[in-house]
C-alpha cells in the first residue's frame, strides 16, 4: 500500500536529503471541517511489516460527547491515539464506532479502554452495527493470531478483542441513539464491498461522508474482499449523492469526487471487458495475459480501461499495481462467469 507513507504523517527523504524528524502527536492532526479531524499517526506504533495497517482514524468533535470512527489494528495504536484525542479535545464522553469487523478496523478498542482507565461498561460506548458484532465476536480472536504471525507476536501480545455493546440494528438510520447532537449523522450498511458488512456515515449539513475502505487511492483498487457488481452499484450511488465540494472521509485519508469516478471507470470497464471476452470464449489465461500487462502508455487525463482493453492510468503502475490489477481480473472471472448463459 504505497499510500500509507502519505496518511501516516511521516516524510520520507532521500539520502541526500535531510531525514526530516519522526512526527509528533502535535503533528498527527489534520483539521477538515470544523468539528471533523484525521489522526494520521498510526505507523508510529507499527513495524515495517505493518504500515499497510496504519490506516487514519476520525474524529468528529461535537459539544457534549466525541466520536471516533475507528480505532486502528493493535492496542498500543488504540492506546496512543486515545491519548493524543484526550489530550486534545478533553476527557468529554467518549464513543467508538467500529465501521466493519476486519481486524485493522477495530483491535484498537483495548487500547482506548486502557486509556480511559478500563471502565467496567466500556463496552456500551462501542457502536457497530449487528452483523459486524457478531463476526467480530467469531473473528477477532484468530484475527488477533494471524496479525501476529505477520507482525511479530510481540506486536500484538497486549491486543485482545473488546465487542461493541451498543448495536445499530436497522440497515439504515441516525446515529442520535448516542444523543441528540449526532442525529445529524445518517449511517447505512453495506455488503460484500470490502467487507461482510460496511458502516457508511453521511452528514447533508457538514457535506462530508465516511466510506470506509471502499473507495482506494490507488492505480489499480483492491477487490481482494468484496463483489464486482456491489462495488460498481455502490461507487455510482456514492458518486450521484456526492458534491464536488464534499468531504469523503475514509481508512485511506480525506479523498474527493475524482477518486470515486476513477475507482468506478476502473471496475466497470474491466467488467465490461471480461465479460464480452468471456462470451466469446475468451480463456482465463489468455484473458489475463491481454488485461494484466502493465499500461502501455500513459495519458494524464485518462483514468480508465478502454473499450479496447488498453489501460492507460496516471502515474504509472507499480509492480504491486500490476499484481493487484491481475488478481482483480481473476476475481471478477470467478464472480462473473455464472451471469453468462
Amino acid at each position: 500500500m504505497g499510500w500509507v507513507l502519505v496518511l501516516t504523517g511521516c516524510v520520507w527523504a532521500s539520502q541526500a536529503q535531510a531525514v526530516s524528524p519522526a512526527p509528533t502527536e502535535q503533528t498527527c492532526w489534520t483539521q477538515h471541517r470544523a468539528t471533523i479531524y484525521e489522526y494520521t499517526c498510526a505507523g508510529k506504533y507499527l513495524p515495517a511489516e505493518g504500515q499497510d495497517y496504519a490506516l487514519s482514524l476520525w474524529v468528529l468533535a461535537g459539544t457534549d460527547s466525541t466520536v471516533v470512527i475507528d480505532t486502528g489494528p493493535t492496542a498500543e495504536v488504540g492506546q496512543a491515539a486515545a491519548q493524543a484525542i484526550l489530550d486534545k479535545f478533553g476527557r468529554k464522553p467518549l464513543w467508538l464506532v467500529n465501521t466493519q469487523p476486519k481486524p485493522e478496523h477495530v483491535l484498537g478498542n483495548l487500547g482506548f479502554r486502557q486509556a480511559l482507565g478500563n471502565p467496567p461498561e466500556f463496552g456500551k460506548q462501542v457502536v457497530a452495527a449487528k452483523k459486524t458484532a457478531e463476526l467480530m465476536q467469531a473473528r477477532c480472536g484468530k484475527c488477533i493470531e494471524n496479525l501476529g504471525a505477520r507482525l511479530g507476536n510481540q506486536v500484538m501480545s497486549k491486543t485482545q478483542p473488546v465487542v461493541p455493546q451498543k448495536l445499530l440494528i436497522k440497515n439504515k438510520g441516525t446515529l442520535w441513539t448516542l444523543g441528540k447532537e449526532w442525529g445529524a449523522w445518517e449511517y447505512s450498511t453495506e455488503d460484500n464491498l470490502e467487507s461482510e458488512q460496511a458502516l457508511m456515515l453521511s452528514n447533508p449539513g457538514l457535506n462530508a461522508m465516511w466510506v470506509g475502505s471502499a473507495v482506494q487511492p490507488r492505480s489499480a483498487p483492491d477487490l481482494f474482499d468484496g463483489m464486482v457488481g456491489d462495488r460498481i452499484d455502490y461507487l455510482a450511488k456514492l458518486q450521484a449523492q456526492m458534491k464536488p465540494d464534499t468531504l469523503l472521509m475514509s481508512s485511506f485519508g480525506a479523498l474527493d469526487h475524482a477518486w470515486v469516478e476513477r475507482n468506478l471507470d476502473y471496475f466497470r470497464s474491466l467488467q465490461t471487458r471480461i465479460l464480452f471476452e468471456l462470451d466469446l470464449g475468451t480463456n482465463e489465461v489468455d484473458l489475463i495475459d491481454e488485461l494484466g500487462k502493465p499500461p502501455a502508455r500513459v495519458e494524464p487525463a485518462s483514468t480508465r480501461i478502454t473499450a479496447q482493453g488498453n489501460v492507460d492510468l496516471n502515474p504509472s503502475w507499480t509492480a504491486r499495481d500490476i499484481e493487484n490489477h491481475q488478481l482483480n481480473i481473476q476475481r471478477i472471472i470467478r464472480q462473473t462467469e455464472g451471469l453468462l448463459f
